[in-house]
């Protein structure tokens, strides 16, 4: 039977999967639709003209707001996925979906961002998770070697970089740090890195990731009554295509 934590506030992991797929929904609401439909046009004069006016300064300050809330949701999925490492009865399971979702996801993610079916110049967050589990398969490994572990988080975030995932390094720092300071006597110091994280990564968002730190905080150990294990694999290539659909039809941005 799974253990909870006595905290006033008590969120399970199916809440904390919730609060993340929410906030990143407003956050691509921003990016996909607002950014590059709305705020979008083929005549750049036009769309200039547009932005100098009352509606222009609106639908700015309304994409910013969604940017800032989807912030949230980044370190929130990182927490989930080290969770989910340490409590899989079948790690090579665990790895091979999240892989095997990064690649369904990759169309959607180009249709979204880059207006193309196939663009692998830079890969979405499921591959920033596939390695950010290798890694914490390795520092599992040398769990007693910290030399070893900062060698394998070194070349974790130099391979994401380099291949340029979502987030990259500062994606594969989240998901280290959660790992190596999991456990109440590292909280602190957990909060502490996480917070120069979530800082550094939404820094032009007012910083707005260092509230996810806030339901984290309130995690009571169990997955939740209902299983959603495979809904957020589903969900993210999901809602990428609905809000690209949303975007050629409604905000007539064609794909190329």
């Amino acid at each position: 039977m799974e253990q909870k934590r006595a905290n006033t506030i008590s969120l399970s992991g199916n809440m904390l999967k919730l609060i993340a797929m929410i906030t990143m929904i407003i956050d691509h609401i921003g990016g996909v639709i607002l950014e590059t439909g709305v705020m979008q046009y083929q005549n750049e004069a036009v769309n200039t003209a547009i932005m100098a006016t009352p509606w222009g300064n609106l639908m700015n300050t309304i994409t910013f707001m969604t940017r800032m809330i989807g912030r949230i949701s980044f370190p929130i999925f990182c927490f989930l996925i080290v969770e989910g490492f340490l409590h899989t009865n079948n790690i090579k399971k665990y790895l091979l979906r999240v892989g095997l979702f990064a690649f369904i996801s990759q169309t959607p993610f180009s249709m979204a961002l880059f207006n193309t079916y196939f663009d692998f110049s830079y890969l979405n967050v499921l591959f920033t998770f596939f390695i950010g589990i290798i890694m914490l398969i390795f520092l599992r490994r040398f769990e007693k070697d910290y030399l070893m572990q900062g060698v394998i988080v070194a070349l974790s975030c130099a391979f994401a970089y380099l291949l340029k995932t979502d987030y990259d390094s500062i994606g594969i720092l989240f998901i280290a740090t959660f790992y190596l300071f999991k456990g109440d006597k590292n909280k602190i110091l957990m909060m502490l890195i996480l917070s120069v994280l979530c800082i550094y990564e939404s820094r032009v968002f007012l910083y707005s990731a260092v509230l996810s730190l806030i339901p984290i905080h309130f995690y009571n150990g169990s997955r939740g009554k209902v299983n959603l294990k495979y809904v957020f694999y589903w969900f993210y290539p999901a809602h990428l295509l609905v809000f690209t659909l949303i975007r050629i039809f409604v905000c007539g941005i064609p794909l190329y």
